[in-house]
C-alpha cells in the first residue's frame, strides 16, 4: 500500500502567515483536568522501536518539508508523510460476543493489517488521526472503501484497521446443545457456519469472546488459540463460493 499523511491547518488567529515554517507536535498533552483519556486505536501489538524523528519530552515533532502560507480564516491540508509500497494484507475477522445463537448470518469485518516498523516499510511513528482507505477499481480509479481512527502509535506496532463489513463473507453462530453437567457446570456445543460468495478463498479469524477464566474447551473440530482467558481464536479457511464450519464444546460455570 501507499501511505500519505496530511495535516489539516486552520488559521483563526486574526493574521496571515506567509512562507512560514510549520511544525506538528504530536502527543497527548495534559490540561490539568485530572488526566488524559487515551483514544482506543486499532493497535494489535504496540511497537518498541525508536523513530528517527525528533522528540521533545514524550512528544514527536513532524516538521513539514516545505514552508506554508495560510491566510486568516483559511483551512488547508499539508502533507507530512509519503511512503510507497508498504507491505499490507486484507483480512477478515468475526467476533461472537457470547455463547448464543445469532438469528441471522452476520458480515465479517474487513481489516487492513500492516506494521509501522522500520523493516516492514512504513518506518515511522504515527500521530493520532483518521485513516481513510482507498482502493483502485478495474478502471484504475481510487474508490473509498472505509476509514478508522488511530491513536498515537509508536513505530514497530502491528495495526489492524477495521474499514467496514464484508458483503460476501458471513458468519452465523448457533447453539446446538446445552446441558447441565452438575450443580455448577454446563456444557454448551456451538457451531459456527462461515460462507464465502467471493471467487477466491478467504481465511476468517473467528473469535469467541465472553469466556470466563475457568472456561475449558472440551472438544473442537479444529485447533483454537486461547488468546486470553476471555477469548478463543480459530483461523478458518473458507473455499471460494463455498462454506466451512467449526464446532466446539465449552465447559463453563454458567
Amino acid at each position: 500500500m501507499d501511505v500519505q499523511g496530511w495535516i489539516t491547518l486552520t488559521n483563526s488567529s486574526g493574521t496571515p502567515y506567509v512562507n512560514a515554517n510549520t511544525l506538528l507536535v504530536a502527543g497527548a498533552v495534559g490540561e490539568g483536568n485530572g488526566g488524559y483519556d487515551p483514544r482506543r486505536g486499532p493497535v494489535r501489538q504496540p511497537g518498541t522501536e525508536t523513530s528517527d524523528r525528533e522528540r521533545i519530552g514524550d512528544f514527536y515533532l513532524y516538521p513539514l518539508s516545505e514552508r506554508t502560507t495560510i491566510a486568516n480564516r483559511q483551512t488547508k491540508q499539508v502533507s507530512f508523510l509519503d511512503v510507497h509500497n508498504t507491505p499490507a494484507a486484507r483480512a477478515y475477522e468475526y467476533r461472537n460476543a457470547w455463547l448464543g445463537t445469532t438469528e441471522q448470518p452476520q458480515s465479517a469485518n474487513t481489516v487492513l493489517r500492516f506494521s509501522s516498523s522500520r523493516e516492514q516499510g512504513l518506518g515511522d511513528a504515527l500521530p493520532a488521526g483518521t485513516v481513510r482507505v482507498y482502493q483502485r477499481d478495474a478502471r484504475g480509479n481510487p474508490q473509498f472503501v472505509g476509514e478508522s481512527n488511530i491513536g498515537h502509535t509508536p513505530m514497530g506496532s502491528q495495526l489492524g484497521l477495521v474499514t467496514g463489513q464484508a458483503f460476501d463473507v458471513k458468519v452465523r453462530a448457533t447453539v446446538e446443545r446445552r446441558e447441565r453437567v452438575n450443580g455448577e457446570r454446563w456444557r454448551t456445543t456451538m457451531r459456527y457456519t462461515l460462507t464465502n460468495a467471493r471467487p477466491q478463498p478467504v481465511t476468517v479469524d473467528l473469535l469467541q469472546s465472553g469466556l470466563w477464566g475457568d472456561t475449558r474447551i472440551a472438544e473442537e473440530s479444529m485447533a483454537s488459540e486461547r488468546r486470553s482467558a476471555d477469548e478463543a481464536l480459530w483461523h478458518v479457511p473458507v473455499p471460494a463460493n463455498g462454506e466451512a464450519s467449526v464446532t466446539a464444546t465449552f465447559d463453563t460455570r454458567f
